[in-house]
């Protein structure tokens, strides 16, 4: 039986020792990568592939030392200036990439400091396209409410902007994860900038969507499925960085209180799920 060679960007890497690899060779991965599927009808799904899955965490393995914390962020923001977002020719690269950048966004807020993030990093994330058909890069997405506080980068600002601009499907992604991040940051920006802006520029549908994107945090609980949010591909904060999530009685009390009551009913079973998770 003849096998099928293996793409170059399968195998090169591997040929390269974890400590000899360099940001040209990286580059040269990438590049190689969309050599391989120009014109290719299958390069919409790369990101669901074992290939992207052994890339991703190849080049992980390279820029991050997790016992000593330490994130080569030069590489990362070398390869983000050379393939930006948006760009629908990276195309095949862009979910590893994305990946990439968010599971290093939340590691570095859990280990150092916000401003430790680099602004390149968060302005990528903010900055992708989801326009292009098959792509799932969106799962990265809710990493970029790890820059919360950001001394160059305004999250806030651009959730709220987000708001105002149909964009609603965004902050969706953004709020399990700063939820997770600071119960009482995310409670007060779901009241102030949420619920107190439904009549204005909020409908009770979406009001509804983001009510149950902040409250589907956590496990399987009195035969409700409770999910996380959407997780990075093949990483995951809880089993890498240990962390858990539980919900303060504050924070449940605050947002059920502030729900409107003329829309109670109509919120169903996410009422339902508030009281059961109280």
């Amino acid at each position: 039986m003849v096998q099928t060679e293996k793409p170059v960007f399968e195998t090169k890497l591997n040929n390269i020792p974890t400590n000899e690899r360099t940001t040209k060779d990286i580059l040269s991965i990438f590049n190689d990568t969309l050599t391989h599927f120009k014109n290719k009808k299958d390069n919409k799904h790369f990101h669901v592939s074992e290939a992207s899955k052994s890339l991703i965490n190849d080049i992980d393995n390279t820029i991050v030392d997790a016992e000593a914390k330490e994130i080569q962020w030069d590489i990362l923001t070398t390869i983000i200036d050379k393939f930006p977002a948006g760009n629908e020719t990276i195309q095949p690269i862009q979910f590893s990439i994305a990946n990439l950048v968010g599971r290093n966004i939340i590691r570095t807020r859990q280990w150092h400091d916000v401003g430790d993030i680099p602004v390149e990093a968060l302005q990528h994330l903010r900055e992708i396209s989801w326009e292009v058909e098959g792509d799932k890069t969106e799962v990265h997405e809710g990493a970029y409410a790890y820059g919360w506080g950001h001394p160059e980068e305004n999250v806030e600002q651009h959730m709220k902007k987000c708001l105002q601009n149909d964009g609603f499907y965004h902050v969706m992604r953004y709020l399990p994860h700063l939820m997770i991040l600071d119960q009482e940051i995310c409670t007060e920006f779901f009241i102030e900038s949420i619920i107190e802006e439904h009549n204005n520029t909020i409908s009770t549908h979406n009001l509804k969507a983001l009510y149950e994107s902040i409250l589907r945090i956590g496990t399987e609980e009195n035969g409700y499925k409770l999910q996380h949010p959407r997780q990075i591909s093949y990483w995951s904060l809880f089993d890498e960085l240990n962390v858990s999530f539980e919900y303060s009685d504050t924070t449940l009390n605050e947002i059920h209180t502030a729900i409107p009551t003329e829309i109670v009913d109509d919120l169903g079973e996410l009422d339902e799920l508030s009281k059961i998770i109280h």
